[in-house]
């Protein structure tokens, strides 16, 4: 063999290694980088796309993502589906309470402030508070879906107090106050017409 053969050779063999060696780091990096991705960045990226949410002991919720932040997802949900479409309600979801999400997007999307990152589940709640919003709150059970329905009052480091009251009851009119522990909640859900002025 000539010399200027063998070190041809040699050098094809070089590219060949360098080559599977850059294909393996690409690939180590991209594991690397989807070991990162967070299920609320998936959520993020869906945008008006109609995803089916199925938290702990409750019937899955369907609807589209109005807002995300680290511990919980928003959704325009409208009852019924794309089938039998009715009212749309808001959905206030803990991100932890989500079992599978159907129609996730594969991509991600980016939040590009950091507020999204501070906002936390019982802010959320707070904010709901704040406003006296009528609301349902879904409780995930081993075999069944328990709810609540009233207005959110004081919402501590771990808990809430819900004002109760039934749907057609102006809030103020509560029966009694139910405290409920926040890993306990799985959705809070819209109740409509009953808005404060």
């Amino acid at each position: 063999m000539r010399w200027e053969e063998l070190f041809a050779d040699t050098a094809g063999q070089w590219a060949e290694q360098e080559r599977r060696d850059l294909d393996w780091e690409v690939a180590d990096r991209i594991r690397a980088e989807l070991g990162r991705v967070r299920l609320v960045d998936r959520l993020l990226a869906a945008g008006e796309e109609e995803l089916e949410l199925h938290v702990g002991g409750s019937a899955a919720l369907r609807g589209s993502v109005l807002d995300c932040a680290a511990e919980w997802v928003l959704l325009a949900s409208s009852e019924g589906g794309r089938t039998h479409p009715g009212p749309s309600r808001r959905v206030l979801v803990p991100v932890r309470a989500v079992v599978s999400v159907r129609g996730a997007p594969r991509h991600v999307g980016v939040s590009t402030s950091t507020v999204a990152e501070r906002r936390s589940f019982a802010s959320a709640l707070r904010a709901l508070s704040a406003a006296r919003c009528p609301v349902r709150v879904l409780l995930g059970g081993a075999d069944r879906e328990v709810s609540h329905q009233g207005t959110l009052d004081r919402v501590g480091a771990d808990h809430v107090d819900l004002l109760e009251h039934g749907p057609d009851e102006l809030p103020g009119r509560e029966r009694r106050v139910t405290t409920i522990a926040l890993r306990a909640v799985v959705a809070v859900v819209e109740e409509s017409g009953l808005w404060p002025a």
